[in-house]
C-alpha cells in the first residue's frame, strides 16, 4: 500500500502550529513533531526540507540554541530532553549523509554523529538500572552503523587515514558498553578508597535483591494465582533497586576518585592497540554496517580495514552449522563441511591474507551474531573424509575472543588479586538418576539433569595440577560456592547448566541440592550480576554456557557474560551441549598445558589437538571437542607465565648438568683410586 506522504506532511505541520501555541518555541513535544515532519519529507525524497525540519527539532529542544545552519549543533547540556535530542541528531546526520552536495555535508554528518556519541555516553551514565542501559543499545546501534558508513565513505573519497581511525572509534563504542562500564565500576570501587559503610550497604542490598528475585522466580513458575505475593515481591525488588541507585549516586557525587576512575575517558585508537599486540599476534574486529561487513585487521606492524560484501545466506548458517554439529551421519558430515568452509571463506579468508604467514595467534572481536559459534572449527578446505584429518582453523592458530578491544585491554591491565585460599576451587555436584540421549548421540550431556559419571574424575585430575580445594558430590552446593569463590584464582564448575532462551537472566548453573532456606541450589545469571568475583578465570565445564539472547549493542546475554559482569576477566565457555566423558578428557589436558605456562587459548588449542590425536574415529566429531572457547583475558595464569617454562627447562637442564658433573667426578675418583 502506497503511503500518503503529502497528507502526513500536512498533518504534522498542523501539529507544529498547535504545539507552538500551547508551549511556545521550546518544548520536546514540538521537537518530536518536527522530527516526524522531517521523516515524512525524507521518505518523500525531499532531503533539503527534511534537513531543515531536523534542524528546527534541535532548536525546539535546546535552550539558547537558535542556529539554522546545518553545520552547527547544540551542546549536549542544552537539551530539554536527551532522548529526543539523540533522535534529532541521528536523523540530521542521516540526511546529511544522503545529500549529494559532497564531502562538506559528509563532514557535517560526522560532526553530528560525534555529538550523538557524546550524548549516548551521557544518557547511559544517567541510567542506574541495567535494563535501561541495555535498552539504549537499540538506538545506539543505528547511530554507530551510520557513523562507520560515513567514515568509510569519507576515506574512500579522501584517502585520509584519520577516517579509518574514526571508523574504528565508532565500531569500538558500539560494543558491550554496559559491560565495560560495570568493569570500570568494579575497578573504581577497588582502588578509590571508598568507606566500608557503602560496601556493607551495597552487599546487604544485593543480598536482599537476589533473595527477592529468587522468590519471584519461584512464584512465577509455581503459584501465579497468588497475585498479592507477586505484587509484594515486585514492590520489594523496586525498593531495593531504588536503594542501590541511591548508593551509586552517593558514590559518584561524594567521592571524586571513584567517579574519575569509573568514567575515565580513555580513547582506544588503532595505534594504541597495535602497541599492545605481541609478535605473531593478529586482531580481527568485525562490524556490521548497513551495506557491508567491515573488518579491522591489526598486527603490531599494520592496520587495515577490509570491506566484505553482505551475504544474506549468513543468517541461515548458524542453523545449518548446528544441524551439522548435532548430526553424526554421512549426510551431516558433508553438510557440515560445506557450511564450515563457507564461513571460513566469507569471514576469515581475506582478513587472514592481510595478516601474513607469521601470525599464529588470533584475537577475534565478533559481532553478536558472529559470536554464536566457535571459529576454531571453520574449515580452510573441504578436503578429507574423516573428521580428524580436516583442515580446522585451530590446527594453525590459537584463538581467543573478546566482547570489545577496549574491554580486553582494560581486563589485561587490571591488577591481579592475590588468592587467599589457593589457586583453584573446583566443583562437581551430584544429581539424581536418569539419562536422556540428545540428537541421536547416546552420550551423557551436561544439560538435562541426569547423573554425570565423569565430572568428579575431571575435578580430581585437575586438582592434582593446581593447589586449592575441591567440592565434590553433596558438598558442591550453591551456598558453599558463594562462600568460597571470592578466595580463589581459578574457578572450575563441572556441572549441569539450564539455559532459558526466553529470559537469559533466568539461565542457571545447577549445584547439588540441599535444604538451605536461602539458596535454591541454582546460580542464576541475575545473581551473578549482583556478585563480585576477583578470580582470574572461570571454566564453565557445562552445556551452552556461551548461549543466550542476542542484545543489540551488547552481545550474547549468556551465563559466561554473567561471570564477566561479576568481574572475572577470562571465561572458558561452551557453544552447545557437551559430552560428559570427552569434556573430562579435554579439561584434564587443558589444565595440564595451563600449568606448563601456556596462554589460555594455546592450552585449549593443544587440549583439542591432543583429544583429536587419541580419540576413536566416531568420537572425533567436532561435537565432542569443539564447543569450548576462551572469552576475554588470554594471558597465562599468574605464576604460570611463558617465562616459567623457560626457567623450568633451564632448571631441568641445570639439574642434568649437575648430575652429569657428579657422575663424572665420581668416575674420575674411581679411576684415580
Amino acid at each position: 500500500e502506497e503511503k500518503d506522504y503529502p497528507r502526513a506532511r500536512e498533518r504534522y505541520r498542523k501539529g507544529v502550529t498547535i504545539f507552538r501555541k500551547l508551549f511556545g518555541d521550546k518544548h520536546p513535544s514540538l521537537a518530536d513533531t518536527y522530527n516526524a515532519l522531517g521523516q515524512a519529507e525524507l521518505s518523500s525524497g525531499r532531503l533539503p526540507q527534511a534537513l531543515q525540519n531536523f534542524q528546527k527539532a534541535l532548536m525546539a529542544n535546546a535552550r539558547n540554541f537558535e542556529d539554522t545552519m546545518v553545520a552547527h549543533n547544540p551542546a549536549v547540556a542544552q537539551a530539554l530532553n536527551s532522548n529526543t535530542l539523540l533522535f534529532s541528531l541521528y536523523c540530521k546526520a542521516n540526511s546529511l549523509f544522503l545529500m549529494k552536495e559532497g564531502p562538506s555535508y559528509h563532514r557535517y554528518a560526522l560532526q553530528t554523529l560525534l555529538a550523538c556519541d557524546t550524548l549516548i555516553s551521557q544518557i547511559r551514565r544517567s541510567h542506574q538500572r541495567y535494563a535501561d542501559k541495555v535498552s539504549l543499545g537499540e538506538t545506539s546501534t543505528k547511530v554507530y552503523q551510520l557513523a562507520v558508513e560515513v567514515c568509510m565513505q569519507q576515506y574512500r573519497v579522501t584517502g585520509d587515514v584519520i577516517y579509518l581511525n574514526h571508523a574504528y572509534y565508532f565500531a569500538e563504542h558500539s560494543k558491550a558498553a554496559v559491560l565495560s562500564d560495570n568493569i570500570s565500576g568494579i575497578y573504581a570501587k577497588k582502588f578509590a578508597n571508598l568507606p566500608d559503610s557503602l560496601f556493607k550497604a551495597e552487599r546487604s542490598a544485593k543480598a536482599s535483591l537476589s533473595l527477592y528475585q529468587a522468590q519471584l522466580n519461584e512464584w512465577e513458575f509455581s503459584n501465579k494465582n497468588d497475585t498479592a505475593k507477586g505484587q509484594f515481591l515486585r514492590s520489594k525488588i523496586f525498593d531495593v533497586n531504588e536503594k542501590l541507585d541511591a548508593i551509586q549516586i552517593t558514590r559518584e557525587k561524594e567521592h571524586s576518585a571513584y567517579y574519575d576512575l569509573k568514567y575515565r575517558n580513555v580513547t582506544i585508537t588503532p595505534d594504541l592497540v597495535q602497541k599492545k599486540l605481541q609478535d605473531q599476534e593478529g586482531l580481527l574486529e568485525y562490524f556490521e554496517g548497513d551495506s557491508a561487513w567491515y573488518v579491522f585487521v591489526m598486527t603490531n606492524q599494520q592496520f587495515n580495514v577490509l570491506t566484505l560484501p553482505k551475504d544474506e545466506r549468513l543468517g541461515d548458517m548458524r542453523k545449518q552449522f548446528m544441524a551439522g554439529i548435532e548430526s553424526n551421519d554421512a549426510n551431516g558430515f558433508h553438510q557440515w563441511k560445506q557450511v564450515a568452509h563457507f564461513l571460513y571463506e566469507h569471514l576469515v579468508q581475506q582478513p587472514l591474507s592481510l595478516l601474513g604467514t607469521s601470525v599464529n595467534r588470533l584475537i577475534i572481536i565478533p559481532t553478536p551474531e558472529l559470536s554464536t559459534f566457535p571459529w576454531e572449527v571453520f574449515l580452510q578446505s573441504t578436503e578429507g573424509d574423516q573428521y580428524e584429518g580436516l583442515s580446522y582453523l585451530i590446527k594453525d592458530f590459537d584463538i581467543s575472543y573478546a566482547y570489545s578491544t577496549s574491554l580486553l585491554l582494560a581486563e589485561n591491565n587490571t591488577p591481579k588479586t592475590t588468592p587467599t585460599n589457593g589457586q583453584l576451587l573446583a566443583l562437581a555436584p551430584v544429581y539424581p538418576s536418569g539419562q536422556v540421549p540428545v540428537a541421536g548421540l547416546s552420550e551423557t550431556l551436561r544439560s538435562a539433569l541426569v547423573p554425570l559419571e565423569w565430572n568428579k574424575q575431571e575435578v580430581s585430575a585437575i586438582t592434582q595440577l593446581f593447589e586449592g580445594n575441591s567440592l565434590l558430590g553433596k558438598a558442591a552446593t550453591e551456598k558453599n560456592f558463594k562462600e568460597e569463590a571470592p578466595r580463589y584464582q581459578v574457578l572450575h564448575l563441572a556441572m549441569h547448566a539450564l539455559i532459558d532462551h526466553g529470559s537469559s537472566m533466568q539461565s542457571r548453573l545447577v549445584f547439588s541440592q540441599d535444604r538451605d532456606t536461602v539458596e535454591d541450589g541454582m546460580l542464576h545469571t541475575y545473581e551473578l550480576f549482583n556478585m563480585n568475583l576477583p578470580a582470574e578465570m572461570v571454566v564453565l565445564s557445562a552445556c551452552n554456557t556461551g548461549v543466550g539472547k542476542l542484545q543489540k549493542g551488547e552481545g550474547v546475554m549468556s551465563l559466561a557474560r554473567g561471570f564477566a559482569y561479576a568481574g572475572v576477566p577470562g571465561v572458558v565457555m561452551s557453544h552447545w551441549k557437551v559430552d560428559d566423558r570427552s569434556t573430562r578428557l579435554l579439561m584434564e589436558s587443558f589444565y595440564k598445558h595451563l600449568a606448563e605456562g601456556y596462554t589460555k587459548s594455546a592450552a585449549l588449542r593443544q587440549a583439542k589437538l591432543d583429544y583429536l590425536a587419541q580419540a576413536s574415529p566416531n568420537k572425533q566429531h567436532p561435537f565432542f571437542w569443539g564447543a569450548f572457547v576462551v572469552m576475554g583475558n588470554d594471558q597465562p595464569l599468574t605464576g604460570f607465565g611463558g617465562n616459567n617454562r623457560v626457567w623450568l627447562m633451564m632448571g631441568v637442564l641445570s639439574f642434568l648438568l649437575l648430575m652429569g658433573g657428579v657422575y663424572l667426578f665420581r668416575r674420575v675418583r674411581a679411576i684415580t683410586h
